[in-house]
């Protein structure tokens, strides 16, 4: 019988009630396509757990991490199924720390996400196709293999895959059409990076654990550009906050209700903190002279000051500053690249959500974007995070009209090189799906683009800027001999 190690996890602020269900039937699943299923039989979703995980990968005498399953062993399958969001911690310390010889082939992980169930305007319930995409970028850059599958346990969809799992037959790597040899705008990406040289990126903490898309580059990378980086602590940062004026918060708070008269929702203690937060996120600009500015927003700010600073960044962008979320460095340098080929405000985005069918996917995130970018800029409303419902989170639809994303991202190969990824859209007129902000996508290849994501290990984060900017960006790859990766 073929075996498969399981390894499902999720974390605890999202619906785990539901993530346990779908554990239960993705075991069924699996065990009704006729495999021996290895691995917890809870959810991962602790250190601890992931220590047990371990353990149970052991004690089950399946492969050690890194390598093939054991001589005389039935062939062993891994699987990262993905019943919430979740770090890619768990992957990389299961799949991708053992030792194994240079000339092994090792078979591709199996990263299992599941749509998204809530009706529309509830916040992400799951959001599991992001966690797949946080993993296979880990995962594809420690050098193993990865391919997907998005699909509830229960549909026809996932029985189909599994069976052919059974035989041997993984899901395909195929990724939408290549465009090559397109029009390059040289003079307009030459003037981009005069602009660009010189700037400078705040980052403020650490990327999270787990986070691998949001860790700093080797530096070289950056100087390449002629971009610098300043950084501050999050408890130097946190003192810098506490340090605001009364008279400069409640001034700062009295202009954001006057922007945006729903903030008058929001618990005032909570509105306060944003408020001085965004003060000291001036302060701080001011000091350091920075361009852009990459926060670690979480866990710091819910857990230790009980805000959440995504409206705090979204003024900021509103300001002509732009911002990224989880300290993600190679993500502010894709936004001021943008903003030197004339971008307005860009937003840092995650793929959470598809329709293949219809070639739609959704892209969003928590609720930083700038409000001129809202359907109604003058009714952004400000409202609590979806997560952690505390305020103050943007939690209105992103503007219609072409879009170009983008991603520069380290060579999974060679850390000291860039690729790019590139492709365009259309956002649609819909309602935000998801609280925070969302924008519905058609493109050429929704599937496509969700399977390339994740075959290739790209970012969670793409940049998105409205109009056509893919000129511009073939230019800066061409300039600075960036591998360009240009979908259809």
């Amino acid at each position: 019988m073929s075996r498969v190690f399981l390894l499902p996890v999720a974390r605890p602020t999202f619906d785990v009630n539901r993530a346990e269900r779908n554990l239960v039937d993705a075991i069924a699943a699996l065990e009704g396509a006729g495999f021996e299923v290895l691995g917890p039989r809870a959810l991962v979703m602790t250190e601890a757990d992931v220590a047990a995980a371990v353990a149970s990968r052991v004690a089950g005498n399946a492969a050690p991490a890194g390598n093939a399953a054991p001589a005389g062993n039935a062939t062993q399958i891994d699987i990262l199924f993905m019943a919430s969001f979740c770090d890619s911690t768990p992957a990389t310390t299961l799949f991708a720390n053992g030792e194994f010889e240079a000339n092994q082939v090792l078979p591709p992980v199996l990263l299992w996400s599941v749509p998204e169930p809530g009706e529309v305007g509830e916040r992400l319930l799951l959001n599991s196709m992001c966690g797949a995409n946080l993993a296979a970028h880990a995962l594809v850059h420690a050098g193993r293999k990865v391919r997907h599958l998005h699909a509830a346990p229960s549909e026809q969809i996932a029985l189909t895959a599994l069976a052919a799992l059974r035989e041997g037959h993984y899901p395909t790597d195929a990724t939408p059409p290549l465009m090559v040899g397109e029009l390059a705008d040289d003079e307009g990406a030459k003037k981009a990076l005069g602009w660009l040289n010189s700037r400078v990126i705040g980052a403020i903490g650490e990327a999270p654990p787990g986070f691998t898309p949001c860790e700093k580059p080797v530096d070289s990378i950056l100087n390449s550009f002629g971009v610098s980086t300043v950084g501050e602590s999050i408890p130097d940062f946190f003192v810098r906050l506490k340090n605001v004026a009364p008279v400069a918060q409640h001034a700062e708070h009295e202009r954001a209700l006057t922007d945006q008269p729903s903030l008058a929702q929001v618990p005032v203690g909570e509105a306060l903190t944003v408020a001085s937060t965004t003060v000291a996120l001036e302060e701080y600009r001011a000091q350091t002279g920075a361009d852009a500015i990459a926060l670690r927003c979480w866990p710091d700010f819910a857990v230790d000051l009980g805000a959440c600073p995504c409206s705090a960044l979204s003024r900021l962008a509103d300001r002509g500053t732009a911002t990224a979320c989880e300290r993600d460095i190679l993500g502010s340098l894709t936004s001021l690249i943008l903003a030197g080929l004339g971008a307005e405000p860009t937003y840092i985005v995650d793929v959470v959500d598809i329709e293949p069918e219809a070639n739609l996917i959704r892209i969003w995130h928590c609720g930083a974007a700038a409000t001129q970018l809202a359907v109604d800029p003058k009714n952004a409303t400000q409202w609590l995070h979806c997560n952690r419902k505390l305020g103050v989170a943007g939690n209105f639809a992103l503007r219609t009209g072409v879009v170009t994303l983008v991603r520069l991202d380290t060579d999974p190969k060679d850390a000291n090189k860039l690729r790019m990824l590139l492709t365009i859209g259309e956002s649609i007129p819909a309602e935000n799906r998801f609280q925070g902000n969302t924008a519905t996508l058609k493109v050429h290849d929704a599937k496509g683009l969700v399977n390339g994501l994740m075959v290739k290990g790209f970012p969670h984060h793409f940049g998105v800027a409205w109009g056509d900017l893919r000129a511009g960006l073939r230019g800066v790859a061409k300039a600075k001999q960036i591998e360009l990766i240009e979908w259809a």
